[in-house]
């Protein structure tokens, strides 16, 4: 199985334990991800190491060609048993430096379409954070890796992770405090 890496990153004027706060809120995903239109919690009480949900997700922002593309791909494995929403986990929370976590498509009642494994590193910078995403995707059919190449692979996939991470720091530069009083 073909692993298809990257990351991206940017630096954000704020301070790590504000970032943190709001990457680590889970539930805000859908206001700086760009592909991500929910999330819902699968698993009750606060969100932890081990809390999962049940994602809706859009193709990434990419060239309409590639969305196209990617999307006909993850149509024909929806037709063979591939689920509409994903199921994401977090795998590590650690403060304020370090967010992981693991998501997947499933495909019939026991196999896995796709899967990917996401981090995002914060490093202090003055008053400033650098964030790093970082992902790692593991296809685990020909239509999932298909899907993938569509998008262009790493490159590809990073330059939307770009585009999720410049919204990020648009909302936490804009309005931090009022942001995370919102919460």
């Amino acid at each position: 199985m073909d692993k298809i890496t990257g990351q991206a990153e940017i630096t954000i004027q704020a301070p790590i334990e504000m970032v943190y706060e709001y990457l680590a809120d889970f539930s805000r995903h859908p206001e700086w991800v760009k592909n991500v239109y929910k999330l819902m919690p699968l698993t009750p009480g606060p969100q932890g190491i081990g809390t999962k949900f049940r994602t809706i997700e859009f193709t990434p922002p990419t060239s309409l060609g590639r969305a196209l593309a990617a999307t006909w791909q993850y149509t024909l494995g929806v037709f063979k048993g591939v689920a509409p929403m994903s199921i994401c986990e977090i795998t590590a929370l650690t403060t304020p430096t370090y967010i992981a976590w693991a998501g997947y498509l499933t495909q019939g009642k026991t196999g896995v379409f796709n899967r990917a494994e996401w981090e995002l590193q914060l490093e202090p910078h003055g008053n400033a954070t650098r964030v790093i995403q970082r992902f790692c995707y593991l296809p685990y059919t020909a239509g999932s890796r298909k899907m993938l190449a569509a998008l262009g692979d790493g490159s590809g996939i990073a330059a939307s992770c770009a585009v999720s991470l410049s919204k990020l720091k648009q909302i936490l530069e804009q309005r931090p405090a009022a942001i995370l009083q919102s919460a």
